[in-house]
């Protein structure tokens, strides 16, 4: 490990603090809780998907079967449903709530299939980031987390006979938390005049040899700025970065992987000049994702003594202003910019198996526009090796 951190630097990764993004894009799920936001997605465009609208949030490979969780409109019902893909065919998940609803994660274990995600009120399509009715489905059926639409699941692990799920869990009673065991919420943080400084967002959770480890953010009063945290077994660890960049202006971790004895996250950092820097960090100590452009780091996974990134890289030279890449990083060298149609694309999850790299995530329509990033229509991608997988 200490070899591969040396080879991080040698290949570009200056080292800065711990940030990402502004305030309103660390904390998305903060904002909802708070002010009851959503953020949507509307407009048209084709791909693979054809006309319908679909996400792709997480990829999970077992016993050769490749499952993927997102969301999908349903033109019978109206709105936009939590989809699971298993080989490439669509299944929607059922629902407890009226309105839409989404798909963050999926787990496999023993051959159930455990997926986390949210249901919400509304019909309309919504992101990553967003509250609602933090829910569970195994093998299909939906289990509410919580009760009231102020929650979110975005991650789930499944160890032995317990199912872990991280998001923001709010219990209307002063306590916020960022990780649930089998349905009760781990290592509450009770809030005092305000939630600002007390929420906190759990985005990746991972298991290894009884440790709870869970990836995410918080308002950290040291650097009076939202930080990327990890919690093990519920103690914090603000994440920082070596030779620390006083331009940062926030980060995030989106994604965390604990192999042996070390503990990877993948995040971002926001630097004051509203550039996005992937990070990195291996056991606490972070580094920028190589590249010149602007870049998010969405999620981690470690096979062997290899580490992959995906995410995207944001305004390339060869392409226009507001145009992003669907991009892997391995051990992160250069990028790899997988397939795409249009001129925006991002990597939400990736998985490997058997050697096989899988990448899941999202592409959009013709009619995206940089005056509104969420305006235009997107269609579900897989990527195996690079090369994009049929989904339907």
């Amino acid at each position: 490990m200490k070899k591969f951190a040396s080879e991080m630097l040698s290949l570009g990764g200056s080292a800065l603090p711990p940030s990402r993004q502004s305030w309103a894009y660390i904390f998305p799920v903060a904002f909802a809780l708070a002010y009851g936001v959503t953020f949507i997605s509307c407009s048209s465009g084709k791909g693979s998907d054809g006309d319908i609208d679909s996400i792709a949030n997480s990829v999970f490979v077992f016993g050769g079967d490749v499952y993927v969780a997102g969301q999908k409109h349903d033109p019978s019902q109206k709105k936009y449903v939590a989809t699971i893909w298993k080989n490439g065919v669509s299944q929607y998940l059922d629902t407890t709530a009226s309105g839409s609803s989404m798909a963050t994660s999926v787990f496999v274990s023993q051959g159930d299939v455990y997926v986390a995600g949210i249901q919400a009120l509304g019909n309309g399509p919504y992101m990553r980031g967003v509250v609602g009715l933090a829910t569970i489905w195994k093998n299909g059926t939906p289990q509410q987390l919580l009760d009231h639409h102020r929650n979110a699941a975005n991650s789930v692990f499944v160890d032995g006979v317990d199912v872990y799920v991280a998001g923001i869990f709010h219990d209307g009673k002063g306590s916020f938390s960022d990780i649930m065991k089998n349905g009760i919420p781990l290592y509450p943080i009770t809030y005092s005049d305000s939630w600002y400084y007390d929420s906190i967002v759990g985005n990746s959770v991972y298991v290894a040899n009884g440790d709870v480890y869970v990836a995410g953010a918080k308002f950290d009063p040291n650097q009076n700025m939202n930080s990327a945290t990890v919690r093990k077994n519920g103690e914090i660890q603000f994440l920082g970065v070596e030779n620390g960049d006083h331009h940062i202006a926030s980060s995030t971790a989106n994604s965390i992987f604990v192999s042996g004895e070390n503990v990877y996250v993948v995040g971002n950092f926001n630097h004051i000049s509203n550039h996005n820097y992937g990070a990195l960090w291996i056991n606490g100590t972070g580094h920028r994702i190589t590249g010149s452009y602007s870049q998010e780091g969405n999620s981690i996974f470690v096979y062997g003594n290899d580490c992959y990134v995906a995410g995207e890289v944001r305004n390339p030279p060869t392409m226009s202003l507001g145009s992003s890449y669907a991009t892997l990083w391995k051990n992160p060298e250069k990028p790899q910019y997988l397939d795409s149609y249009s001129e925006w694309a991002r990597a939400n999850s990736i998985f490997v198996s058997d050697n096989d790299v899988y990448v899941v995530g999202e592409e959009m329509g013709e009619e995206y526009t940089r005056s509104n990033e969420f305006r235009g229509r997107t269609s579900a991608r897989l990527w195996k090796n690079g090369e994009m997988q049929e989904l339907r």
